[in-house]
C-alpha cells in the first residue's frame, strides 16, 4: 500500500502514461481486443459549479479569460484529486469543470462517499480565486451511483475509452439533480451506506449527510503493464503528447461537439451488439476526422449516450480549420450508423489549449467561449443535423447548402444565437474577393499569361507554372487573365490538402467538364462516357473501364483491360485519357488548376502526360501552386514557362492601398503602416485593410492570416515551436545578445544560441552584426499570439530587467524598449516612467505617432501607480493631445485634451489652456460651434482673476477665436478679434498670441482685398522663430505664400508654400502639409501646368479627406475639379456641383462661391450660357457681401456667358466692371484674363491684337503656359 494521496502509478513508463486512465492500461493486458467490459463499483461525477459562470464572465476578457479559467481549473483539481486518490479513486474522465471517478473493490461505496465528502471539504478550504473578473467562489455538486458500469474500448485509428450505458446515465442523473454543495446518492448507493451517512430525500436520490468511517486505501502497488500507450491516444494528439513539451498556447480553432443518443437501450438489449455499433461510430468519426486533418480530441459522458469533441487547429493547423471541420462533419453525418443518431454543433474562435491536471493524471484540453458555445449549439440541433455559426461558414472555401434556424437563447449569451443547419457542399469560393481590387505590380506576369493564351488560340499549346507563397495574388492574377483574355472555354479544378490520398481528385471535376458530364449520377455518367468514346474515339472503347477510373466509375472490364498487367494499368489509363481529351477538346481551352502543391500522385502523372504533348493542341494549361517540390512540379520543356510572383515593393503596396480606398482614403501614416506590415503580400494587405476599416488597430491580427501562418509554424516540433514563441517576445527584430533573457540560456553560451537560430532558419535570419530578424513581422505576431499571457508577462519582465541592467550608465537610450517590455510585463511604475520619457524624446524630434504610442502606454500604466499626482497625469494626457493634433488625428486629440481637462479643473488658467487646445483641434475638423463653446468657457474661467497670467491666457483665447473666424471665412469678425487679441498680447507680453494675431490679420486683409494692410506676416514669422515654434513658423510661411499669390508673385508664392509644406512635414503634421500642397496646386492650375498640379493635388485631397479636414479638402478638390474642367475631362461638372453643395452644407461660404463660379464657367463651355448667368445671379444673391472678393471673377464669367449669347455690349460692360475691381484689388491674373475677353470683344483687329499681346505678357510673367478657351472658339 502507498501513503495516502501518493499515487502508485506515477512511475516513468512513458510521457503518455498520465494521459491514459489506469483502467485502460490494464484492460488491454488482461482482455486484449475486448470492446466491452462491465465493472462493479461506485461512480462519482463531480461538477464544480461556478466554473461556467466564471468562464462566461472571463470570456469578456478574450484570450486572457480562457487562460485564467484554465489556471483556476488546474489549481482546483490539484487540490481535490489527492483527496479522491487517497481512497483508491480511478480518474476515468477529466472534462474541464467535471471529473468522473470510479471506485472498485472492497468497500467501494464507502470509499466513494468519503472521497466525495473530503473533496467538498477541501473545496471549501480553497475559498475561491482572484481573477481579472473579480473573486470567484466555487462549489461542487456530486452524483454518486453504485452498481454495474459499462466501459468500451473502441475505434480504428486509436482505441477510445468510453463510459456509457445505464449505469453512467444514472450517475449523470444524480449529479444533475444535485444543487451546489450537495452530494446526491442514488437509491442503490444509499442502500449500501450506513444510515447515519444518509440524509433527506432530494429528487431521485438521497443526500449524503456525513462521510462514513473507512480507512484510506491509497493505491495497490503494481507495475504498469507493458503495453503500447500510443494506441489509446488520438492520432492528432500523439506528436504533441509524445514530445513531452506541452506548453499551453492560444490558438484559432474550429470546435465541434457531437452527441449520440439512444445507447442505453442497445446496451440493455445486447451489450456486445452495442459495443459493435459504438465501435463503428467511433471508427467512422476517427476516419472522417483523420482524413481531413481534424483532431479527435476527447469523449465525454452524457445521459443515454455520449459526446465526442473534435478540433481543427488544435494542437496543429493546416490553415483551413473551418473548412476541414465542415467537410469532416458532413462525412460523419453520412457515415454514422443508423442505430446511433448523431447531432453536431460547430463554432470557431480562439481557444486556450494545453494539458491540465496534476503530474500523475493529466488531460489535454481546450478552453474558451467558442468551446462553450459549440456545446450549446449542439444541444439545440435536432438528431441528424449539423448546426454551425456564421463565422464558420464565412471562413470556409467550400460553400454549403444552408438553412437559417430560428435564433435561440443559450446560457452565457445576452443575445439569441443565430445558427445554420448545414447541408451538402454547393461549390467553392476563392480566398480573395476581386471585384473592386486593382491588380498592381503584376504587369509583366499578366503579359506572359495573355501571350500564352494568344499562342494557344493559334494552336500552339502552352503550360504555365505559376508559383508564389500564400497571399501573393496567384488567384487574383488568374482572375485578371480571365477578364483580359475572355477565353471562350475555361475548365477549372482545385486540389485539396485532405484529398492527397484520393487518386485523380482534381481530374474528377476537370474531366466531367471537358466531356460535358456535369450533374449526372454515376450510372448516367457511365452511359454518357461510353457515348463520348464511341462518337469521338471509337478505338478507345476497349479501354473504357480505365478512362472511367478518374471519374470514380467502376465499369465492366474488356478482355484487353483484364489481360493488362497491373503495373502497366496507370500508364495505359493516362494515354487513353490523353487521347480522348485530344479528340474531344479541339477548340481553344484554358485549363486552370489551383493549389497544385496538394495534387495527388496519380493526378501528377496524368497531368505530366498531358503537358508532354500540349504543343500540338489549342490549350493553355495553368497550374498555380506554392513553392517547393510537393505536389505537382512541371518538368522543363519548350512549352513550359515558370512564373514566380515576388512580393510587392513598398511603392506598389502603397498604390494598391490608395486604389482600394479611393472613396474613403486612409491617413498617410496608416497607409505606410499597412504597406510595411503586409511585407509585399497583397492578400495580407487587403485583409489588414478590412480589419482597419472595421475599427481595429493596424497591428491587429486577422484570423484568416493567423491560420495561414500558424500552419507553417505548426510544422515545427513542439519544442522548437516554443522557442520561436519565446523569441517573439523580443519583437520582429532584436539583437542576439538579448536571447538569453527569454530562452533561459547563459549569455556566454553562444554555441547553443547559434544552434537554436539554425534550427529556426525557416523563420529567422541573422546578419553579420548579430541582428536577428523574423522573416515576416506577421510570423512574429502569430508566434507571439500563441504564448500564454502569464508567460508573456514573465518573459517581458526578464527582458526589461536585462536591458535596464545592461544600460545602467545610459538608461535614456533604452527607454523605448523598456516602455514596451515593462508595459507588457505589467510592471506599472517602470512602465510609467519609461513610457513618459520615451514619449518626450519622440515629441522633441516631431515623431508624433511614436510619441502618441508611448504616451498612451504611460497613461495606461498611470491607472496602476497609486502615488501619482493628477497634474503629472494631466501633463502626459495634454502632451498626447499635442502630438495627436500635430499628426492630424484631431478627434483623438480632442479626447486626450478632454481627459487632461478633467484632471486640472481646480486650476483655472491651466484648464483654460487645455480648453484652448481642444477648441483648436475641433476647429480643424469643422466643429466650430463646440470650438467656440470651449473658448467661451475658457474666457469665463480667467475673466475674474485679474492677473498678468490671466490676461495672457485671455490673449491666447481671443487670438485663436480670431483664427477660427478666419478659417470660417468671416473676415471682418476675424480682424476685430485679432486686433483685440493683439492689444491684450502686447499688454501682457504674450508672444505666441501676438504672433497668431499678426498672422490672422495678414490673412484676413489679403482675403478682403486689402493687401496693402497685410504687413504683419514677417513680424509673426520673427516671433515664431524666436520661440522655436516650428508649426507656427510653417503656418506663417504658408500665409506669406498666400499674400504673394494675391499680389501676383506666383513663383515666390510657390516657394513659400513649398517651404511651409516641408516645415509641416518636419513637425509631423501631414494634414497641414497637404493644405500647403493644395495651395501649390491652385497656382499650378492657374498656370495651366495641369500635370504638375495633378501630382500635388491628388495626394493632398486624399490626405485631407483622411484627416477629416472638410474646409481644406473642399478647397483642394475644387482646384482639382477646376483642373479637370479646363482640361476638358469627363465628370468635372458633376464633381463641382457636388463640391458646391458640400461647401454650402458645411458653411464654407467662399468655397461655395468659387465652386459656383466654376460651375457657371463649365456651363458656358458646354454651350448653356443662359444657365451660367442664372447660376451667377443666384450665387451673388445667396452670398451677399461675401461675393465682393470674387467680383472680378464673377464679372469675367458673366462676360463669357453674355458674349456666347451674342449680347456683346452687355459683355463689354461686365468686362469693364470686372477690370475695375481686379485693378483695385491688384489681381494681375484676373486683369489678364479679362483683357483676353476684352480683346475678343474688340472689333478693331489691331487694337484687339495689342490688348491680347499685353494680357499674354502678364500671364507669361505669372508663369502661365496656356490660356483659357475663347468664348467664341
Amino acid at each position: 500500500m502507498n501513503a495516502p494521496g501518493s499515487p502508485a502509478d506515477t512511475g516513468t513508463t512513458g510521457v503518455l502514461q498520465p494521459y491514459v486512465p489506469r483502467l485502460v492500461r490494464y484492460w488491454d493486458a488482461e482482455h486484449p481486443g475486448l470492446l466491452h467490459q462491465a465493472v462493479e463499483g461506485t461512480m462519482v461525477l463531480v461538477d464544480i459549479s461556478g466554473f461556467t459562470r466564471m468562464s462566461e464572465r472571463l470570456a469578456r476578457h478574450g484570450d486572457v479569460g480562457a487562460e485564467e479559467v484554465t489556471e483556476v481549473i488546474d489549481g482546483t483539481f490539484d487540490r481535490l484529486l489527492p483527496a479522491a486518490y487517497a481512497f483508491g479513486a480511478n480518474l476515468l474522465k477529466f472534462g474541464g469543470d467535471a471529473q468522473l471517478l470510479l471506485f472498485t473493490g472492497e468497500d467501494h461505496h464507502l470509499r466513494a462517499a468519503v472521497a466525495a465528502h473530503d473533496m467538498r471539504a477541501e473545496l471549501r478550504r480553497i475559498d475561491g480565486f482572484a481573477t481579472s473578473a473579480g473573486n470567484v467562489s466555487l462549489r461542487m455538486s456530486v452524483g454518486i451511483h453504485s452498481g454495474s458500469f459499462d466501459f468500451f474500448l473502441v475505434g480504428g485509428s486509436h482505441r477510445e475509452f468510453i463510459v456509457a450505458g445505464p449505469g453512467a446515465t444514472r450517475t449523470v442523473q444524480m449529479e444533475g439533480a444535485a444543487t451546489a454543495s450537495q452530494i446526491l446518492l442514488s437509491p442503490e448507493t444509499a442502500a449500501l451506506l450506513p444510515r447515519s451517512s444518509v440524509g433527506a430525500v432530494r429528487g431521485p436520490g438521497r443526500l449524503l449527510r456525513r462521510g462514513p468511517q473507512v480507512e484510506q486505501s491509497g493505491f495497490l502497488a503494481a507495475e504498469s503493464p507493458e503495453v503500447d500507450l500510443r494506441q489509446f491516444v488520438p492520432v492528432g494528439l500523439r506528436r504533441t503528447l509524445e514530445s513531452g513539451t506541452i506548453d499551453p498556447e492560444h490558438r484559432p480553432a474550429a470546435i465541434a461537439f457531437l452527441h449520440y443518443a439512444g445507447f442505453d437501450r442497445l446496451v440493455a438489449e445486447d451489450p456486445t451488439h452495442a459495443a459493435g455499433v459504438l465501435d463503428e461510430l467511433v471508427a467512422e468519426v476517427q476516419r472522417c476526422a483523420d482524413d481531413r486533418g481534424v483532431t479527435f480530441l476527447a469523449t465525454d459522458i452524457a445521459p443515454d449516450g455520449g459526446k465526442i469533441i473534435l478540433t481543427a487547429g488544435v494542437p496543429d493547423t493546416a490553415g483551413n480549420n473551418e473548412e476541414q471541420m465542415l467537410l469532416a462533419a458532413r462525412a460523419i453525418r453520412h457515415a454514422a450508423p443508423r442505430d446511433l443518431p448523431v447531432r453536431m454543433g460547430i463554432t470557431s474562435g480562439h481557444v486556450f489549449a494545453g494539458a491540465v491536471g496534476p503530474a500523475y493524471r493529466r488531460t489535454y484540453t481546450i478552453m474558451g467561449d467558442a468551446v462553450n458555445l459549440a456545446a450549446r449549439i449542439m444541444a439545440a440541433a435536432p438528431a441528424g443535423e449539423v448546426f454551425v455559426t456564421s463565422d464558420v461558414l464565412e471562413a470556409s472555401r467550400t460553400t454549403f447548402r444552408i438553412t437559417e434556424c430560428e435564433p435561440f437563447a443559450v446560457k452565457g449569451k445576452q443575445q439569441p444565437v443565430q445558427a445554420y443547419s448545414v447541408g451538402e457542399p454547393r461549390g467553392s469560393r476563392t480566398g480573395e474577393q476581386f471585384g473592386a481590387t486593382p491588380l498592381i505590380g503584376r504587369d509583366a506576369e499578366l503579359a506572359i499569361l495573355t501571350g500564352a493564351w494568344a499562342d494557344a488560340r493559334e494552336g500552339r499549346g502552352r503550360m504555365i507554372d505559376v508559383t508564389a507563397d500564400v497571399g501573393m495574388g496567384k488567384s487574383r492574377l488568374l482572375a485578371e487573365l480571365l477578364a483580359a483574355a475572355k477565353p471562350e472555354r475555361v475548365i477549372t479544378a482545385e486540389c485539396r490538402l485532405y484529398q492527397l490520398a484520393t487518386p485523380y481528385f482534381p481530374f474528377r471535376s476537370l474531366l466531367r467538364a471537358a466531356w460535358k458530364l456535369e450533374g449526372l449520377d454515376q450510372e448516367s455518367t457511365g452511359v454518357a462516357l461510353a457515348e463520348v468514346v464511341r462518337t469521338h474515339a471509337p478505338g478507345l472503347e476497349p479501354w473504357l473501364a480505365l478512362i472511367g477510373t478518374p471519374l470514380g466509375l467502376t465499369l465492366p472490364e474488356s478482355a484487353e483491360v483484364a489481360q493488362l498487367d497491373d503495373q502497366f494499368r496507370p500508364a495505359r489509363t493516362r494515354s487513353a485519357i490523353a487521347e480522348l481529351l485530344r479528340a474531344t477538346v479541339r477548340e481553344p481551352t484554358l485549363f486552370l488548376i489551383e493549389e497544385g502543391q496538394w495534387m495527388d500522385e496519380a493526378s501528377r502523372d496524368l497531368l505530366g502526360a498531358l503537358i508532354a504533348e500540349v504543343e500540338d493542341v489549342p490549350w493553355l494549361v495553368i497550374v498555380s501552386r506554392q513553392p517547393g517540390d510537393q505536389g505537382f512540379v512541371a518538368a522543363e520543356g519548350p512549352a513550359v514557362t515558370h512564373v514566380d510572383l515576388p512580393p510587392l515593393d513598398l511603392a506598389q503596396a502603397t498604390v494598391l492601398i490608395q486604389r482600394a480606398t479611393l472613396g474613403t482614403p486612409l491617413l498617410p501614416n496608416q497607409v505606410a503602416a499597412l504597406a510595411a506590415r503586409a511585407e509585399g503580400s497583397p492578400l495580407f494587405l487587403l485583409e489588414l485593410l478590412q480589419v482597419l476599416r472595421a475599427g481595429a488597430a493596424v497591428d491587429y491580427l486577422p484570423q484568416s492570416i493567423e491560420g495561414l501562418i500558424a500552419a507553417r509554424i505548426d510544422r515545427l516540433p513542439p519544442a522548437e515551436r516554443n522557442l520561436l514563441r519565446r523569441l517573439a517576445v523580443l519583437g520582429a527584430g532584436f539583437r542576439q545578445e538579448h536571447m538569453p533573457a527569454v530562452l533561459g540560456v547563459t549569455a556566454t553560451d553562444v554555441g547553443r544560441q547559434v544552434k537554436i537560430l539554425r534550427r529556426l532558419g525557416g523563420f529567422l535570419s541573422v546578419d553579420a552584426n548579430g541582428w536577428v530578424q523574423f522573416q515576416h513581422s506577421l510570423i512574429r505576431d502569430v508566434a507571439y499570439a500563441g504564448l500564454p499571457f502569464k508567460t508573456r508577462r514573465a518573459l517581458h519582465a526578464q527582458v526589461g530587467d536585462a536591458i535596464a541592467a545592461s544600460s545602467a550608465d545610459h538608461p535614456s537610450g533604452q527607454v523605448e524598449l523598456l516602455s514596451i517590455h515593462y508595459s507588457e510585463a505589467h510592471r506599472w511604475p517602470e512602465a510609467w516612467t519609461s513610457s513618459r520619457d520615451a514619449g518626450e524624446h519622440a515629441k522633441e524630434i516631431y515623431a508624433n505617432l511614436e510619441a502618441a504610442t508611448f504616451y498612451r502606454r504611460a497613461l495606461n500604466a498611470s491607472r496602476y501607480v497609486p502615488d501619482l499626482a493628477p497634474a503629472q497625469v494631466a501633463d502626459v494626457s495634454e502632451a498626447l493631445g499635442d502630438v495627436l493634433e500635430q499628426a492630424g488625428m484631431f478627434e483623438e486629440s480632442v479626447d486626450a485634451y478632454r481627459q487632461a481637462g478633467r484632471l486640472v479643473r481646480d486650476r483655472p488658467i491651466r484648464s483654460a489652456d487645455v480648453l484652448l487646445k481642444r477648441a483648436r483641434a475641433r476647429a480643424r475638423t469643422g466643429a466650430y460651434a463646440p470650438a467656440y463653446r470651449d473658448l467661451t468657457i475658457g474666457r469665463r474661467l480667467v475673466a475674474e482673476i485679474g492677473s498678468d497670467e490671466a490676461l495672457r491666457a485671455t490673449a491666447r483665447l481671443d487670438a485663436l477665436n480670431a483664427q477660427i473666424r478666419q478659417l470660417q471665412e468671416h473676415m471682418p469678425a476675424a480682424v476685430r478679434l485679432a486686433e483685440q487679441a493683439m492689444v491684450e498680447a502686447e499688454a501682457s507680453g504674450e508672444r505666441e498670441a501676438l504672433a497668431r494675431s499678426y498672422q490672422v490679420l495678414d490673412a484676413a486683409y489679403v482675403m478682403l482685398g486689402h493687401s496693402a494692410k497685410a504687413v504683419y506676416g514677417e513680424r509673426a514669422l520673427a516671433i515664431y522663430e524666436e520661440l522655436g515654434d516650428l508649426p507656427g513658423t510653417a503656418v506663417v510661411t504658408n500665409n506669406l505664400g498666400g499674400q504673394a499669390y494675391w499680389q501676383g508673385e506666383w513663383e515666390e508664392a510657390v516657394g513659400y508654400y513649398a517651404r511651409a509644406r516641408d516645415a509641416f512635414l518636419r513637425a509631423g503634421n501631414e494634414a497641414e502639409a497637404a493644405t500647403c500642397g493644395a495651395n501649390i496646386g491652385e497656382v499650378l492650375v492657374s498656370q495651366a501646368r495641369f500635370g504638375d498640379a495633378e501630382e500635388v493635388l491628388v495626394p493632398s485631397v486624399r490626405v485631407l479627406r483622411a484627416h477629416g479636414l472638410v474646409d481644406a479638402a473642399i478647397f483642394a478638390e475644387i482646384q482639382l475639379a477646376r483642373l479637370h474642367l479646363l482640361r476638358g475631362d469627363d465628370g468635372a461638372m458633376e464633381r463641382l456641383v457636388a463640391l458646391r453643395a458640400e461647401a454650402v452644407r458645411t458653411g464654407q461660404v467662399q468655397s461655395a462661391i468659387e465652386a459656383a463660379i466654376l460651375v457657371a464657367h463649365g456651363l458656358v463651355l458646354a454651350g448653356d450660357p443662359q444657365e451660367a448667368l442664372d447660376t451667377l445671379a443666384e450665387t451673388e444673391q445667396r452670398a451677399g457681401g461675401e461675393a465682393e472678393l470674387y467680383g472680378s471673377t464673377i464679372a469675367r464669367t458673366r462676360g463669357l456667358a453674355l458674349a456666347a449669347l451674342g449680347r456683346t455690349e452687355e459683355a463689354r460692360d461686365a468686362v469693364a466692371s470686372g477690370l475695375a475691381q481686379a485693378r483695385e484689388q491688384g489681381l494681375a491674373f484676373e486683369v489678364a484674363q479679362l483683357r483676353l475677353i476684352e480683346a475678343d470683344l474688340t472689333e478693331d483687329v489691331s487694337a484687339a491684337h495689342a490688348i491680347r499681346e499685353e494680357a499674354e505678357e502678364v500671364l507669361r510673367g505669372l508663369g502661365v503656359v496656356g490660356t483659357a478657351p475663347s468664348p467664341r472658339g
